[in-house]
């Protein structure tokens, strides 16, 4: 056909003249009544057959399947149709095959099932111009005196353009035209900021640590600690370095020593001087069983010796061989008392307890008492002195027995008497070995093996000493010195959102610190709705709630909640606070990663809680504790949702030999004269589990957490326990005094926590998977 603008011939497709622009009306347009000679078989106005050629003009209709087949209109609808695709994606941030795959994961249709070609470029599109950044990989840097650093090799953002350096003390760190900072100062630090040129408002900043000669001391240490195995000391008791003296008849026992230690006499205040006394704590592994030995040292803190040491040594048939060895101030060997037991509880070589009894004087067995299950006694004595000094029996003399049983006390002599010295040797000149050991996990509680650990030395400007990777198990362990070096942990693993524990967990009086798990969230950008469940660690709730969260204690409404990244940072800067509402219940969207929670609310000791944003966590549930009143301390147990029930177990002093119920608050003993009680019994998970001590007394209290749900069934080496996640917090009224994490990958479920000895809280943290013969750890409740 033909244009009505300029008359050239165009196709009969065109919907506007490709010559001079001119649109075709095809509604209005009626063609000529002369055809073409050739009968064109596309022509739309052709006659049909037996048609007349006066037939009236007919309308150009465009036919299925033919739409632009003209070149130019047909470029014209691509070059639209790619840009309508750039402007979505643009505006929307998703290309069609991501829309595509979206809505087939709504549909329930595998993404595997289909196709999808890749969309390719057909043309350039101009988009705006981004605006120009610059940061740093990370927040510090640290270097040794004397040596330098290039911060550019840590720059992110726009590297290319033109940019200036400048120090925040130029006379500590300086820094060059090209990023190269040097120190000759150990222990300074300055910040270094980056600009553009071109815009010095677009700037970024480092933190440059010139470490300290103490700082470099102590990273080579814990290098040389970590180079190798970790092997635990070891002390050998095959060689016989001592043997005892001849037998003199006029021999007999001193007792004062024993009975101005121990707390034989509930109500005397001449006795009990043990438990004034500085305890401290060595493991050693026997090198001829293998058996695992862990000692406690009791010190006087007047004299500074060492007058008791109790050895527990783990067995292999899941019992424990417990000694406690006696010296005179001068290191002389005084009374020894062994036993077999299922567990390590607070007691003394009373007259019922069974087990072994040595009574020494200048190193010769005066008297070797055995007391058998039934309470039966039989003391064998040296001579006539040590015969009248004997009560409670009939005793026999060396002398009189026979030869058989002479033997056997002769080698018996000489064995404890060789123990007891190696053992007093060994623990004072071997030093104390020191572990920071912790659990790396996923979100879902899976192991995340090879994950990047980072130690931090808080006392030295939070520069860098030691750094190690995750073992298949998740597990981490660093051998630390002795000492009261503070420290920090940074965890990393692609895919995840770093995680920092602002401060580690230490006493100094524990083989292995153990730490709170710590969780990775992965991290995909998006936010994560986290909601905190406040609830008291006393008050039962009277309301029956019902919105799905389970909970039977009292909710506290507009409690306070600041937020700060990472763990243990109690005093960071906020990132955001929330208020509970009348549910106790706060919401927040956060990105992924782990947060400090510091709790507020009137009439309660303020609480720190690790919160996790993640897919896998929604409620995060927090258990705050009333101020005790003076004197008062709260112990309050909490958990994850399994095991469904830990029971708290509490021995208080003056212990009776079968730590029967009167000295022991649990759930069949929940309150006693001196106002020590059971608040909380929780058997459906969480927590909370909360024992009251009403009046702290001289003696010594033993607290144990029992894996109730697993004794019940005799599934003693269960590891649910130890993955509960299980927290014990001690409160006074002024507030925390400790804090104790159960440790991971252990079978068993018995958690013997801490004790107070001395009105002085003293870590533990040992485990025990035989219930044998204590029936509290598993009595029906029903």
């Amino acid at each position: 056909m033909k244009c009505q603008g300029c008359d050239r011939t165009i196709s009969d497709e065109s919907v506007f003249c490709m010559y001079c622009g001119t649109p075709i009306d095809f509604e209005e347009m009626v063609l000529n009544e002369d055809h073409s000679e050739v009968d064109n078989l596309s022509d739309a106005n052709r006659l049909l057959p037996g048609e007349p050629e006066t037939a009236s003009p007919k309308l150009v209709q465009k036919r299925p399947g033919l739409l632009f087949q003209d070149p130019l209109t047909l470029a014209l609808a691509c070059l639209s149709a790619i840009l309508i695709v750039a402007l979505g994606s643009l505006l929307f941030g998703k290309t069609i095959r991501q829309i595509i795959v979206e809505k087939m994961d709504n549909q329930g249709i595998a993404v595997t099932d289909l196709i999808i070609p890749e969309t390719r470029e057909s043309t350039e599109i101009t988009v705006p111009k981004a605006q120009p950044s610059i940061g740093f990989s990370t927040q510090q840097v640290q270097l040794n005196s004397g040596n330098y650093l290039l911060l550019s090799d840590y720059l992110t953002g726009d590297t290319g353009e033109a940019i200036a350096w400048e120090s925040s003390d130029t006379s500590l760190i300086t820094v060059d035209s090209s990023g190269v900072v040097t120190s000759d100062i150990p222990g300074s630090e300055a910040i270094i900021e980056v600009h553009f040129v071109s815009d010095p408002e677009v700037m970024a900043s480092i933190k440059v640590v010139c470490m300290s000669e103490s700082a470099q001391a102590l990273a080579t240490t814990l290098s040389e600690l970590n180079s190798g195995e970790d092997n635990i000391s070891t002390i050998s008791y095959d060689k016989v370095y001592y043997s005892p003296n001849p037998h003199m008849d006029t021999l007999t026992w001193d007792k004062s020593l024993f009975y101005t230690l121990e707390d034989s006499m509930p109500d005397s205040d001449e006795d009990g001087l043990i438990n004034s006394y500085l305890v401290e704590k060595r493991r050693m592994i026997d090198s001829s069983t293998g058996n695992i030995i862990d000692f406690e040292i009791f010190r006087s803190p007047m004299l500074d010796i060492i007058n008791k040491i109790t050895a527990i040594e783990y067995l292999s048939d899941n019992t424990l061989r417990i000694t406690d060895y006696y010296y005179q101030d001068d290191g002389r060997l005084n009374f020894v008392f062994t036993r077999i037991d299922s567990i390590y509880t607070p007691t003394y070589a009373s007259p019922v307890m069974a087990g072994e009894r040595y009574y020494y004087s200048d190193d010769v067995l005066v008297k070797w008492r055995q007391v058998d299950e039934a309470q039966l006694l039989t003391d064998i004595v040296i001579g006539e002195n040590e015969f009248n000094n004997t009560l409670g029996s009939e005793p026999l003399l060396y002398s009189m027995v026979e030869p058989e049983i002479r033997t056997a006390y002769d080698l018996k002599e000489s064995a404890i008497l060789n123990r007891a010295y190696i053992t007093y040797d060994s623990v004072v000149e071997v030093p104390q070995k020191r572990r920071i050991v912790g659990y790396v996990s996923d979100t879902s509680g899976q192991p995340i093996a090879a994950a990047t650990y980072r130690l931090f030395a808080l006392d030295y400007n939070r520069v860098e000493v030691f750094v190690g990777l995750t073992d298949d198990n998740g597990m981490y362990s660093i051998n630390v010195p002795e000492g009261e070096n503070q420290y920090a942990i940074v965890i990393q693993k692609n895919g995840y959102s770093d995680v920092m524990r602002h401060h580690l967990a230490q006493t100094g009086l524990l083989p292995d610190e153990f730490q709170p798990t710590i969780v990775l969230s992965e991290n995909d950008g998006e936010m994560k709705d986290v909601c905190i469940l406040v609830v008291d660690a006393v008050a039962m709730s009277t309301v029956l709630w019902d919105d799905g969260v389970q909970s039977q204690m009292q909710r506290i409404s507009a409690a306070t909640i600041h937020l700060r990244s990472g763990m243990e940072n109690i005093d960071g800067e906020i990132f955001t606070t929330l208020k509970t509402d009348g549910h106790g219940i706060a919401c927040a969207s956060l990105p992924a990663g782990t947060y400090t929670a510091e709790i507020i609310a009137p009439n309660r000791t303020t609480l720190y809680q690790t919160v996790i944003a993640s897919d896998a966590v929604i409620i995060s549930r927090a258990v705050m504790c009333p101020i005790p009143q003076p004197g008062e301390i709260r112990i309050v147990l909490t958990w994850d949702m399994v095991p469904n029930d830990l029971d708290a177990h509490l021995f208080t002093p003056y212990n009776e030999s079968d730590a029967g119920t009167a000295y022991h608050i649990w759930f069949g003993n929940r309150e006693d004269s001196s106002a020590n009680r059971l608040d909380i019994d929780t058997t459906a998970g969480y927590g909370p589990e909360t024992i009251t001590i009403g009046a702290l007394q001289d003696g010594v209290y033993k607290y144990y957490v029992t894996d109730y749900s697993n004794s019940e069934v005799n599934q003693t080496t269960s590891r649910e326990l130890s993955y509960s996640g299980a927290t014990v917090s001690v409160y006074t009224q002024a507030g925390l005094a400790e804090r104790f994490y159960v440790p991971v990958q252990k079978n068993g479920v018995i958690w013997e926590v801490f004790e107070i000895r001395n009105k002085s809280v003293i870590p533990v943290q040992r485990y025990y998977s035989n219930i044998d013969a204590k029936p509290w750890w598993n009595t029906d409740k029903s």
